[in-house]
C-alpha cells in the first residue's frame, strides 16, 4: 500500500511543475498571461531551477492555442445561434 503522503507529493510536484512551465511559455511569450507567474511558488525537487526542453513550451503553447480557438469557434457559432 503506498502512503498517502507519498502520492500526495508526487500530485503537487506535477502540478508545480505545470504551473512552471506556463509561466515560462507566458513569459517567452508563447501566450499572453499576466497571472500565470501568481500560480507558481518556490518550488523544491526536480524541477527547481530548472528550464523546461523548448518542445514543452512548444506542446503548452499548442495545447493553449487548441483551446483559444475551440472556444471562440463555440462563441461564434452561439452567438450566430442566438441572433436567429
Amino acid at each position: 500500500r503506498m502512503d498517502a503522503s507519498y502520492a500526495d507529493a508526487g500530485v503537487i510536484d506535477t502540478a508545480r511543475d505545470a504551473a512552471k512551465a506556463k509561466k515560462d511559455i507566458a513569459a517567452l511569450g508563447y501566450v499572453d498571461d499576466a497571472y500565470a507567474h501568481m500560480f507558481v511558488t518556490a518550488t523544491r525537487g526536480a524541477t527547481h531551477g530548472r528550464r523546461h526542453p523548448p518542445l514543452v513550451h512548444r506542446g503548452y503553447w499548442a495545447r493553449a492555442s487548441a483551446t483559444r480557438a475551440t472556444v471562440s469557434a463555440f462563441a461564434s457559432a452561439a452567438h450566430l445561434l442566438s441572433t436567429r
